[in-house]
């Protein structure tokens, strides 16, 4: 005991416990202020996460193309939901639009198919929940085709339905060119390197939430000694 008979706290736990609080919230406030439920595997440890880039394509050999891009977008669309999920939240986006139907997105992308990969299927994820799929999509995707060069044809849609919050991107196998899209590992290293730089400055926020916290949690320790 010290004086005034309290007992002595352990400082170590106090300041896990105040950080634990301030992420918690941290990932609430993000998720009501933009409209996304964060999940319970919220990730904050600054740059340590990094974010998932995966990538096939669809063979367009003797023309099976077409008809595989219709059922790949029916899956998108209208995999089983998550509970919190409304049906509008699988409608897909590009660029500049927002709310497309799988059916318009076909109609745009079926003459865009590629000679030998009819088009492309990624996935992007933060793996941070507390992201902004579409902000981060759209950035991602708009940095990597400055950085090759290149201009896609693209469409992508949210799915909120597994622990890590993830965006499924079509790429036409054509690019604004009319030249054959093909994605090498150099590539995808590059889209994946931009999306841990998007996640690095995404997260200058809880770099400063945490100075901030070991600032009061040491304000508050000097009361007990």
């Amino acid at each position: 005991k010290v004086k005034g008979g309290y007992k002595r706290i352990n400082v170590a736990n106090t300041r896990s416990t105040i950080r634990i609080i301030a992420r918690y919230y941290k990932g609430f406030r993000r998720g009501k202020s933009w409209g996304q439920r964060p999940g319970s595997r919220v990730a904050t440890d600054g740059a340590r996460v990094r974010s998932v880039v995966k990538s096939r394509f669809q063979s367009n050999r003797w023309g099976i193309a077409k008809d595989k891009l219709m059922k790949h977008l029916s899956y998108l669309e209208f995999r089983p939901r998550a509970e919190f999920e409304k049906s509008k939240d699988r409608l897909f986006y590009s660029r500049d639009r927002s709310d497309i139907s799988g059916v318009r997105v076909f109609e745009e992308a079926k003459d865009k198919l590629g000679t030998r990969a009819g088009y492309h299927k990624i996935i992007l994820s933060p793996g941070d929940n507390s992201v902004n799929l579409t902000d981060y999509t759209r950035e991602v995707m708009e940095q990597w085709q400055k950085s090759i060069g290149r201009e896609f044809s693209w469409w992508a849609v949210n799915h909120y339905n597994t622990d890590h919050y993830h965006s499924h991107v079509v790429v036409a196998g054509k690019d604004s060119k009319d030249r054959d899209v093909e994605l090498d590992r150099e590539m995808l290293a590059e889209c994946r390197e931009i999306s841990d730089r998007y996640l690095c400055r995404d997260r200058n926020f809880d770099r400063e939430l945490d100075r901030i916290a070991d600032i009061k949690t040491d304000q508050m320790m000097r009361g007990f000694d």
